[in-house]
């Protein structure tokens, strides 16, 4: 159980980290140019910055697709093999 909150933790900390990266490189420039534009913070959120940081969102959901489904094979090796949860 453990050894499974760390894997999440690690999994977690490496997508947070590179969705940030991709949000922190967007320019203020074009979040003042779409409020100048009338734009409210929702439709800033929904129109300009999700789109340009989807690159990183599905590269972060990949990677964490990934994990998860290795944390699965292992986790049905052990059920499989009666190791009764020592994963």
């Amino acid at each position: 159980m453990i050894y499974a909150t760390l894997k999440t933790l690690h999994v977690l900390s490496i997508v947070v980290w590179i969705i940030r990266s991709y949000m922190i490189d967007i320019p203020h420039e074009i979040e003042d140019a779409a409020r100048t534009d009338g734009a409210s913070d929702l439709r800033i959120l929904w129109s300009i910055i999700i789109p340009m940081c989807l690159p990183g969102i599905i590269t972060a959901g990949g990677i964490a697709a990934t994990n998860i489904a290795k944390w699965n094979g292992s986790s049905w090796s052990a059920v499989g093999s009666g190791m009764n949860g020592a994963v």
